[in-house]
């Protein structure tokens, strides 16, 4: 049996919709067509004789007329309510779905929070990025792990959020994790209100900031180390070149305020510099040719005085407005270890010029009786003024001549070696034949062998070979092989 609840409702959602309004004057017109249909058959039917039959003939009139009402009334309205009331459910059931999945599923933390602060609801990411889980999460107050700094003026906002003096709020604020980290975070509050405008609870959103803070840290401490550095640090507008920071050092070099200073431009300290030479130099900056340019200046402090500077220039394209960053080293210390330098170099260089100078004067003062013994020696030994008796005078003579010729060319060599070092040796190549400066090498140094007691013998294999180099350089180089060996051999070797 219909009840009156349900007949009521049905009857409110008809007359409350315009497709149901249809409905109801379908039905008007189907009772009216009824009532129309049941005088008609009336009326014909009379004509019959037989009562028995009228009567029946009604009965049926009577209940077609009933079951095509009816019929047409669980077609039209009854069973499209029941279709409806089902699709809105299934919707409602749906949306809820998406709902959780997308309170869940978001990439911020997102809860729902008591008016006392207890944790209602809350999502994954908000789990992750604190490091419990819902279920110890929904035991604790969102004071228990806010950090003790931040606690008083999130109070403060969630009590004039309560009162309707804000509609929501956001702050930043820290988190304590539940590993005893420090989490910060962006965090965006707003309340839900009963239908009769009491409070109910919160919606917070949590966005992890720790990141960002951890870079404007990173930067706040990179600031920090310019700004104190002893090296001046200069940033200046790329259009108007006008100064726009200025760091610690520079203003201690200058000796003039930030206020001053921003009134400036390089050009105003930089007195080799014209504003044209300046912005020639910067050309390659602006259009890209160069990322860096590096330039030796002076700087010209408040006070008149100037001072050697380096300076390293950059251009920022990608700030907004553009500036150039320049930084400066003071090479006033390296330029005096510089000159120092130099002068010791200098004084270097004159000492070794005196050097060759006593070098030439003494192998000059060595070569005049070097020569006459070395004359004399030839002259007797090869008896140009008559016989000697003595053959041993003879062979004195030579070693005489010999070791004068050797003498001399250690001069020479002494003589050569300056000119080495002074970069002014000259070779000057012939064609040699080996074998002759080997035996004259040998020659020379086969007194101090026979004394020592060794055995020095020139030996010749094999076809003539001829050499192209320095006879003198080739000489001594030999010597110097045989000394080495004479040097370093035991007697009887």
């Amino acid at each position: 049996m219909i009840t009156f609840t349900f007949l009521k409702a049905l009857l409110n959602r008809m007359f409350s919709q315009p497709r149901y309004m249809g409905v109801l004057g379908i039905l008007i017109i189907l009772v009216v067509a009824k009532v129309v249909w049941s005088v008609v058959f009336s009326l014909l039917i009379e004509q019959l004789a037989d009562p028995a039959v009228h009567t029946v003939l009604s009965a049926v009139s009577e209940t077609a007329g009933t079951i095509l009402l009816i019929a047409v009334f669980y077609v039209w309205v009854i069973k499209p309510f029941f279709h409806a009331k089902q699709a809105a459910h299934s919707a409602l059931r749906l949306s809820e779905m998406k709902y959780r999945e997308t309170f869940d599923q978001a990439a911020v933390g997102v809860s729902h929070v008591g008016l006392d602060g207890s944790w209602l609801l809350v999502n994954k990411h908000l789990c992750h990025l604190l490091g419990y889980t819902a279920e110890e999460l929904s035991g604790m107050k969102f004071q228990n792990i806010t950090h003790p700094d931040d606690l008083g003026g999130d109070l403060a906002n969630v009590e004039r959020l309560k009162a309707g003096d804000i509609d929501a709020y956001d702050m930043e604020k820290r988190y304590i994790a539940k590993d005893g980290s420090v989490v910060w975070v962006n965090l965006t509050v707003s309340l839900v209100r009963k239908k009769d405008n009491t409070p109910d609870f919160f919606i917070s959103v949590v966005e992890d900031n720790t990141g960002k803070k951890k870079t404007e840290k990173a930067a706040e401490l990179l600031g920090r180390i310019v700004e104190l550095s002893l090296n001046e640090v200069y940033i200046f507008d790329a259009k108007t070149l006008l100064f726009t920071s200025v760091n610690y050092g520079a203003r201690q070099n200058l000796g003039y305020t930030i206020e001053e200073l921003k009134g400036m431009t390089p050009v105003d300290i930089k007195p080799q510099h014209t504003l044209d030479k300046f912005t020639e130099i910067v050309a390659p900056l602006k259009s890209g040719k160069s990322e860096k340019i590096i330039f030796n200046t002076v700087h010209r402090r408040k006070d008149g005085t100037d001072y050697p500077v380096e300076v390293h220039l950059q251009l920022a394209a990608k700030e907004a407005p553009p500036v150039f960053v320049a930084f400066i080293l003071d090479i006033t210390e390296r330029n005096t270890l510089t000159k120092e330098l130099n002068e010791t170099v200098e004084k270097l260089q004159q000492a070794s010029r005196t050097k060759s100078d006593f070098l030439a004067n003494m192998s000059h003062e060595l070569r005049t009786p070097l020569n006459a013994i070395i004359g004399f020696s030839e002259v007797i030994g090869n008896q140009y003024l008559g016989q000697i008796s003595q053959i041993k005078y003879i062979e004195y003579a030579q070693d005489i001549e010999n070791s004068g010729r050797y003498l001399l060319e250690l001069i020479n060599d002494i003589l050569d070696l300056s000119k080495i070092e002074a970069g002014k040796y000259t070779l000057e190549p012939v064609e040699l034949d080996v074998s002759e400066v080997v035996n004259s090498s040998v020659n020379l140094l086969r007194q101090r062998a026979d004394d020592k007691g060794v055995a020095l013998e020139s030996i010749e294999r094999g076809p003539q070979v001829a050499l192209w180099a320095d006879s003198r350089a080739v000489k001594q180089i030999l010597i110097n092989i045989l000394g080495n060996a004479l040097k370093f051999t035991p007697a009887g070797g």
